[in-house]
C-alpha cells in the first residue's frame, strides 16, 4: 500500500515515463504559484488587519492580558463622643497560589516542597493537607489562607514561592469588646456590616473601591497601568453620642445586678436629660466580638431596642407631673383609686383590689 502511494506522488510530479529523471514543468509552476499566492493572501490580511482594522488585533491581544484591578476596601472607624475608637480595621492578608507558575518553576520538587512546609505553618495549615490541595487540586488558583497577621505575611512574601500571591483584607477588631458588643455590631469575614451600627451605617462606613486597568504576564505580574475608569469614594469615621467611660461603668452594674438579681438578662439605657442624646446602653448578657467561638444570636441581640417591655409605674410620675403642670389637679387633690369600669372592662390596681382614696 505505501509503495502505490509513493508512485502516484511520483506520478504526480514525474508524469508518464521514467519517472526517476522526469520532471513535469508545468506541475512544479503549478506548485510554485500556488505557494505564491497563498503568501500575498496571508501578506494581504496582515496589511489590512494592521491598517484599516488594528482595533481587533487590539482586543484579541487585550483579551489575553488587560484585567480590572480594584483598590483595597476600607472601613471607616466607629468612636465615641470624645474619640476613643470603639471599632477599627487592622491589616490582614488573604495567601493564593497559581498552580501553573508553581510547576513551571525551576526550582526541584524537594526546594519547593521544603517551602510548601514553612508555608503551611505560617497560614496554620497541615503540611499533607497543603501538599494535597497544591498537587491535587485541578483549580488555576488556590486560596491556602483567608486571614493572615501582617508579620507572617511578610514572612511568605520574603520565600518567594513560586505562584504564591497575597491581596489586603479587612478585619474588624473591637476594643472594648464585650461593653459595646450589641450596640456596635459585628461584620462578617468579608468585611460587611451584619449588626447593631455596622450594618445601619454600612454604606457610611465602607469605602467604594476605584477600578483601573492593568495589563500582566503569563505570572501573574503587573506589566502596565492604563489608568482609572470609575473613581472610588472614601471611607468614613463614625462618632456616636457615646460616653466609653459612662458605658463601661453603666455596663459594670447592669453587669452585677443582672448576676445577683438572677435574671436571664438586663438592659440599661443613660440619656441626657436636657438634649436627648443616649449616653450608655447596654445590654448582659453580652460576648466578645473579637472571639466568635461563644457567639450566640440571643447574645448579639440589642436588647434595648428589639425588646418590648412593659413600662408599667414608670409612666405614673409622668402622668402627675401633667396633670399639674396643666392645672388639672393640685397638691391637695385626694384621688378615689377604687376599681372601676371602661367600656365594660374591669380596671384594677396590680398590687392591691381596692386602694381607696389616695393622695
Amino acid at each position: 500500500m505505501k509503495f502505490a502511494l509513493k508512485q502516484k506522488i511520483k506520478k504526480f510530479f514525474c508524469g508518464e515515463g521514467d519517472m526517476s529523471i522526469r520532471i513535469s514543468p508545468g506541475r512544479v509552476y503549478f506548485l510554485w504559484a500556488l505557494f505564491v499566492f497563498l503568501i500575498v493572501c496571508i501578506c494581504l490580511r496582515i496589511y489590512y488587519l494592521m491598517i484599516y482594522n488594528p482595533e481587533w488585533l487590539i482586543s484579541r491581544g487585550d483579551d489575553m492580558i488587560v484585567r480590572t484591578q480594584e483598590d483595597d476596601i476600607h472601613r471607616g472607624r466607629i468612636l465615641d463622643r470624645n474619640g476613643v475608637e470603639l471599632a477599627s480595621s487592622v491589616p490582614k492578608h488573604s495567601v493564593s497560589l497559581y498552580r501553573k507558575s508553581f510547576h513551571e518553576s525551576k526550582k526541584s520538587r524537594k526546594e519547593l516542597d521544603e517551602q510548601l512546609k514553612v508555608l503551611a505553618t505560617l497560614v496554620g495549615m497541615p503540611y499533607q493537607t497543603l501538599r494535597d490541595r497544591v498537587y491535587a487540586s485541578q483549580r488555576g488558583e488556590i486560596l491556602l489562607a483567608k486571614e493572615v497577621e501582617a508579620f507572617a505575611a511578610a514572612q511568605i512574601k520574603e520565600m518567594n514561592i513560586p505562584g504564591v500571591s497575597q491581596s489586603k483584607i479587612l478585619h474588624r477588631y473591637y476594643p472594648t469588646a464585650e461593653v459595646n458588643a450589641q450596640l456596635v455590631g459585628i461584620t462578617n469575614i468579608d468585611g460587611i456590616g451584619t449588626e447593631g451600627i455596622e450594618k445601619q451605617f454600612n454604606d457610611y462606613l465602607l469605602s467604594i473601591p476605584g477600578k483601573r486597568r492593568i495589563k500582566k504576564d503569563n505570572k501573574n505580574n503587573i506589566i502596565e497601568f492604563m489608568g482609572t475608569y470609575q473613581e472610588g469614594k472614601k471611607a468614613e469615621d463614625l462618632y456616636l453620642s457615646i460616653d466609653e467611660r459612662i458605658q463601661f461603668k453603666a455596663y459594670t452594674a447592669l453587669k452585677y445586678a443582672v448576676e445577683i438579681n438572677q435574671a436571664t438578662s438586663g438592659s440599661l439605657v443613660l440619656i441626657d436629660a436636657w438634649t436627648g442624646e443616649i449616653l450608655a446602653m447596654v445590654n448582659s448578657p453580652s460576648y466578645n466580638p473579637n472571639n466568635r467561638d461563644d457567639y450566640e444570636s440571643r447574645r448579639a441581640r440589642n436588647r434595648s431596642v428589639t425588646d418590648s417591655y412593659e413600662p408599667g409605674s414608670t409612666t405614673k410620675p409622668l402622668i402627675a407631673m401633667g396633670a399639674l403642670a396643666h392645672n388639672r389637679i393640685n397638691w391637695t387633690r385626694i384621688i378615689d383609686c377604687r376599681p372601676f369600669m371602661v367600656n365594660g372592662k374591669r380596671i384594677t390596681d396590680s398590687h392591691a383590689m381596692n386602694s381607696g382614696n389616695l393622695s
